[in-house]
């Protein structure tokens, strides 16, 4: 139910996205990706030793599953503050991006702890360095992506809706 979920933030992340169209800074956008690639390297450097599965329990052995959401949170966030404080556009497109980047790193944590669908305890199959949530912040660009499209074509129907036709005759 959490990868639905995930994916569905991030489709809704992107529509509003598209229907927002917001004016973006293209210099402030290249820093936000700059210190959010920065900030994350860093933050996956200092988790190397602790991890937060080993804080707050590990997903995999009866702990609620919305601990996925905050380990996520907590370990990506390198990677989805930058976008939010950054004043590359308006604060709800920073904020809209903000929850994409949350979603994509709670699909990567997802995917992490339960591959395939299946609860593995054996922690030798599992990856000592921690899920990737910057290959899943850009495998998840195309869910993003439609998302945008679906808001950019919504919006622009509505202006088209609203506009006045010069051959109505109404004046």
């Amino acid at each position: 139910m959490l990868k639905v979920a995930a994916l569905l933030a991030m489709g809704v992340a992107g529509w509003a996205l598209g229907r927002r169209r917001p004016a973006v800074n293209l210099l402030m956008i290249a820093l936000a990706v700059f210190a959010a690639v920065t900030a994350h390297s860093g933050m996956q450097a200092a988790f190397v030793d602790g991890r937060l599965d080993l804080r707050l329990g590990d997903p995999r052995t009866g702990t609620f599953e919305g601990v996925i959401v905050l380990i996520a949170a907590g370990e990506a966030v390198g990677l989805w503050v930058p976008f939010l404080l950054v004043p590359w556009a308006r604060f709800s497109a920073r904020v809209w991006l903000a929850v994409y980047s949350l979603a994509a790193a709670t699909i990567a944590a997802v995917y992490f702890y339960f591959p395939f669908d299946l609860v593995i305890l054996n922690d030798a199959l599992i990856a000592k360095d921690g899920p990737p949530y910057l290959l899943a912040w850009l495998a998840c660009l195309p869910i993003g992506g439609v998302g945008y499209l679906l808001g950019w074509m919504k919006s622009m129907n509505e202006a088209a809706e609203t506009e006045v036709d010069p051959y109505s005759g109404s004046s």
